[in-house]
Parts: C-alpha cells; sequence; structure tokens
C-alpha cells in the first residue's frame, strides 16, 4: 500500500449504530484495499462513536474523528481535510458498498485517465434487505462543458469518485437543505469531462427517519425555496453552457415544485410561504440563465403575486408531468 492511499472514503456518521458495523464491513470487504475511510462522529449519541473507534483499532486505514453535533456537512467538511488520497468518494453510514466499487473505479480510472468525475449507479434496497448489485457492461463519457447527464437523478454525492486535485478546494456550504447536491452542482460547473458507468455499486438504503425521509413542513419548504436561490447562483457563475443546461433542468423543479409544496401546507401556513416564493421570482426574472417560458412565468407571477395564477403556471404543469402527460 502506498504512503498515500489511492482513495479517500468520507463517511459522516450520527446515530446510525445498527447500521453502521454493516456500512464499515462492506469497506473491510473491498476487493481494491490501498484506500483510507475518515469517519466523523457528528456528536452521536447512540453508540455509534464507540462502534467507529472499534473498527479503528482493528483496521488502521479508518481514521475517525469525533465532533459536537454540527450537520452532515461539517463533518464531511472536516473529513476532507483530513483527506490524502487522490480520489474522493462519499458513503452515508446507513447504506452499502459493492465489494467491487472501489475496484470498478480504478477500472474507470484506468481507461479514462483524463475524467474528472467517475459516476456509478446506485440501487435502492429496504430495511432488513440486501442491495442487488450488477456489474454493469457500458461506460460513457460526459462532456460537461455541453451537457450532464440524462440520468442526473441517478447520480448523488454517493455514487460518483472525484479527482481530489480538481476539487478538494471545494467544501459542502452550511445551507440548512440540499447541500450534497449544491456540492456535486460545484464539482459539475468545474469539470471537463466525466464517466458514467452503468454498474449497480452502492446500496441505498429506505429506513424511517433518515435524513431524506421526512415530511414538507413550511420551514423545510422555505429551506427548499433558499436552496434554489443559491444553487441558481452558483450556476450562473460558472461560465459554462453546463450551467446554462442544469439550471434550466432544476428551473422546471423551483418553477413546479415549489408551489405545490406551498399548497400540501395547511391553510395557515401559506401566505408568509407564498410571500418569499413570489419575492424569489421577482430575482429569478432578472436572471438570463432560464429558459423563455421560465422566464415568463417569472414575470407573471411576480407582477400578480396571485397564488390562484401560480396554481395554473405551474402546480398544473407539475401535477400532469406526475401522470406521465407533458408540456
Amino acid at each position: 500500500m502506498s504512503a498515500r492511499p489511492c482513495m479517500s472514503i468520507v463517511v459522516p456518521v450520527f446515530n446510525v449504530a445498527p447500521y453502521l458495523a454493516g456500512c464499515l464491513d462492506s469497506l473491510v470487504a473491498q476487493k481494491f484495499r490501498d484506500w483510507e475511510a475518515i469517519c466523523v462522529d457528528d456528536g452521536s449519541t447512540d453508540g455509534s462513536g464507540a462502534i467507529l473507534d472499534r473498527h479503528a483499532a482493528k483496521d488502521a486505514r479508518f481514521k475517525v474523528f469525533h465532533q459536537n453535533n454540527a450537520g452532515v456537512g461539517s463533518a464531511r467538511n472536516l473529513a476532507l481535510d483530513a483527506a490524502r488520497g487522490k480520489w474522493l468518494l462519499f458513503v452515508d453510514a446507513d447504506d452499502l458498498c459493492s465489494p467491487d466499487v472501489l475496484s470498478r473505479v480504478a477500472d474507470l480510472e484506468r481507461g479514462h485517465p483524463d475524467a474528472g468525475i467517475l459516476a456509478f449507479r446506485q440501487v435502492k434496497f429496504e430495511d432488513g434487505g440486501e442491495p442487488a448489485w450488477s456489474g454493469g457492461s457500458q461506460e460513457s463519457e460526459i462532456n460537461l462543458r455541453r451537457s450532464i447527464p440524462s440520468c442526473t437523478a441517478d447520480i448523488g454525492i454517493c455514487t460518483v469518485a472525484l479527482r481530489r486535485d480538481m476539487f478538494g478546494d471545494l467544501r459542502f456550504r452550511p445551507v440548512p437543505l440540499g447541500e450534497d447536491l449544491l456540492y456535486l452542482v460545484e464539482c459539475f460547473a468545474r469539470a471537463d469531462a466525466a464517466v458514467m458507468s452503468d454498474a449497480v455499486l452502492y446500496g441505498y438504503r429506505q429506513r424511517e427517519g433518515s435524513a431524506v425521509h421526512v415530511d414538507m413542513d413550511r420551514e423545510r419548504v422555505l429551506k427548499y425555496i433558499e436552496y434554489h436561490e443559491l444553487m441558481f447562483g452558483v450556476l450562473a457563475d460558472c461560465g459554462k453552457e453546463i450551467g446554462l443546461a442544469y439550471t434550466r433542468h432544476r428551473g422546471n423543479d423551483w418553477f413546479e415544485k415549489c408551489p405545490w409544496l406551498i399548497e400540501s401546507l395547511g391553510r395557515s401556513e401559506r401566505g408568509e410561504t407564498w410571500k418569499k416564493w413570489f419575492d424569489s421570482m421577482a430575482q429569478a426574472k432578472k436572471m438570463k440563465c432560464f429558459s423563455p417560458w421560465q422566464h415568463f412565468v417569472a414575470s407573471v407571477v411576480s407582477v400578480f403575486r396571485s397564488p390562484l395564477l401560480a396554481d395554473l403556471l405551474c402546480v398544473l404543469p407539475h401535477r400532469l408531468k406526475r401522470l406521465g402527460i407533458h408540456r
């Protein structure tokens, strides 16, 4: 094994004791062995920190840090500060990795030495079950100056390997929602090329109480709006065609899903939330990176500030899309 490991695996940990050992064991089982796992206990109170310490005592490739609870972004940033590998990967502590994931990343690097992002697929599995791994047979190069992957919805922070010399200075922003996608968007905006493999190498556990399985209340809807405002600002400044393409892609989600979420709130919670979204629309119409339709919607909605009009222009298309009927 080299003095500096080839791959650094970032594992933020918070109160996942029932699942943590399984996650760490899936790293120990890797066929490719030149790695380090930087695990950050983010103030766990259920014994997760002790599980990390036991694994580190048995395997020196595990580097463990403990901090007061500061959130997943802070935990990942601490791990990034300590990372030494050529490649950065991210694993959530309640998920599982295929034993082939690191060896496949190494294969992708050999075949595509200029790529800064190496992506693969994930599979969802039910709590108590096991992921269905697949070796895959296809790889596709992606020119990120021109386009984004058509499978963007399948690419997440845990299904990419990132070149540390390209992205090692990036950190997760202290935002209340969506910090992982925002970080990934910044990577897309910076990179010139990526490779996508259809191999299924990451197991995404479906369980109650996980960070992404929570109901949307007013506070989370407001955070969702603020998150998109920040992301569009990042994309507008990146100076690449990818910024334009991805802004329009995510813009549909913002223009259509936000009003739909507001309508799902209780009547007493909607007023101030609509006001926040109307204010966002007033800012959106000033941006040059949205599509003509998005500019039209932003202009009309921000002037009339009518929930009924927003329902017609935004919520109705979203409902039709969910039914498989597109504009």
